[in-house]
This record gives C-alpha cells, structure tokens and sequence, in this order.
C-alpha cells in the first residue's frame, strides 16, 4: 500500500502532522508512506524514519511555466488537480472549465476531477452536469456514479441516487475518494 500525505500550508501546519506519520507506520505496515509539501517546509520532515520520499510541491514553479507556454494542457491539469488538494477549489474549478472548453480534454477522469472542484467550490448543479457527463463519455466511471449518487441523496432526489448506486455492479468495488458509508437506517428529521 502507498499512502501520500499532504499538507500545503506552513512549517507549523507540517510539524503538526508527524504524529499521524508514525500512526499511518503502525496501522498500515509494511506500507509506502510519502509526503508532499510546499518548499522551505521539508526539514520538518527530512528525518522523520517513517518518510519514504518528500514531494516539493512548487505552485510558482509552474506558474512560471505557464507564462511560457499558457497553452500547456498538462501543465494546466497538473495546476488544476494540486489546487484540488491544497482547497483552491475555485481556481481548481476555473482551470478544469478552461480545460475542457478551450483544450476539449473531456474524458471521464477529467470530467470528475471538474467535478471535485466544482463541488469544493460550491458549485453543485455544475457538478452534477460534469458526473453527468463523466458517465456519458464512460458508463463504467464507477467514481463519477457514486458521486453523483451522493450529490442526488444530498437533494434528497432519493430515487436519482438509488439508479447511480444500482448501476455499480462489481459488490467489491472500493471507491477511492468516498471512504465512508451511509446509514440509510437514520430517520430524516
């Protein structure tokens, strides 16, 4: 098992993490654990013995690469995807739009990671138009299915949600953005 920790703030922020570093060691063994973070923050990490390998997460970097090339798709997805997990959701959002519209990169992991941002962002009836078509452009998006099933159970469109959640036949499918259940026994109130 690989696991990528996080934290794109500053050194107090990364320092506070180490804990959860020698936990993630003692509940998953054997397991491959890295750690991404911002420049000028990785001698809070560097001898930490549970540490596979630290990732220098570098924004300006290639932002600046941009300026050179602003019609680098890769580039911009790399941007796109990394503002998703340091919760720049709306530039994340911004960028997937201009990705799909401008570079029309429209398949279905693009359109879900939109999506992600699109709901980070507070934009949830954007983000059921892109699962929409995540599961259009691939019916086996199983990722896109769940999502849209959660965002359809959100609106309480109970019977929308239940045709995503039954369209997921593999019983031994594990999401790997949705790691928690839902208790369909708990009354409405």
């Amino acid at each position: 098992m690989k696991i990528l920790v996080m934290k794109f703030r500053n050194i107090g922020d990364v320092l506070l993490t180490t804990p959860l570093i020698e936990n993630l060691h003692h509940f998953y063994p054997g397991a491959t654990i890295d750690f991404a973070l911002n420049r000028g923050c990785e001698a809070m990490i560097e001898k930490n013995p549970f540490v596979n390998k630290i990732h220098i997460y570098e924004r300006e970097k290639i932002k600046t690469l941009l300026k050179r090339d602003a019609n680098n798709a890769d580039l911009l997805q790399t941007l796109a995807y990394i503002d998703i997990f340091t919760n720049d959701f709306e530039e994340s959002y911004r960028i997937y739009n201009r990705i799909i519209d401008e570079f029309k990169i429209n398949d279905a992991g693009t359109l879900f990671l939109a999506a992600v941002a699109a709901i980070g962002s507070n934009h949830p009836q954007n983000a059921t138009a892109l699962l929409e078509l995540s599961k259009l452009t691939d019916p086996n998006a199983m990722e896109s299915r769940i999502a849209l099933g959660h965002l359809y159970q959100e609106i309480d469109n109970i019977e929308a949600a239940t045709i995503q959640y039954g369209m997921i036949k593999d019983p031994n499918f594990k999401s790997k953005f949705v790691d928690f259940m839902i208790d369909y026994t708990k009354e409405k109130k």
